[in-house]
């Protein structure tokens, strides 16, 4: 082998590694370029993005809050307060009519003892 040819192999050597470094470095930045969002790509994630913000609002208006929650949960223990001390201090309507049954026969037996001593 003579000089020439030595130097024809590194050549083509030298020329076949810059070449493969070049393409793999191509592939590279294209990969990435593909990784990246097109323009109708983002339009349709803007797109999605205002209806997932006008679902978020539907459902603030919708749905009560954590304070909300807990403000009905504390009005609630007040009725329920407020009920039990009624129950305690009124009376039922049952009740109340038997009352008044045992209050107006009461009431005839007087009348009636009245009339029969004053006639």
């Amino acid at each position: 082998m003579d000089i020439w040819e030595v130097l024809s192999n590194i050549y083509s050597f030298v020329l076949t590694a810059a070449i493969g470094v070049i393409g793999f470095f191509l592939k590279r930045t294209y990969g990435e370029v593909d990784k990246c969002v097109k323009k109708d790509e983002l339009a349709h994630y803007a797109e999605i993005t205002k209806e997932n913000r006008n679902d978020i609002k539907s459902l603030n208006k919708e749905y009560a809050t954590k304070a909300e929650v807990a403000e009905i949960k504390r009005t609630i223990e007040k009725i329920d307060t407020a009920i039990d001390e009624i129950n305690q201090t009124t009376v039922k309507n049952s009740e109340f009519v038997r009352l008044m049954t045992r209050l107006e026969t009461k009431i005839d037996n007087l009348s009636e003892r009245r009339y029969a001593d004053g006639h």
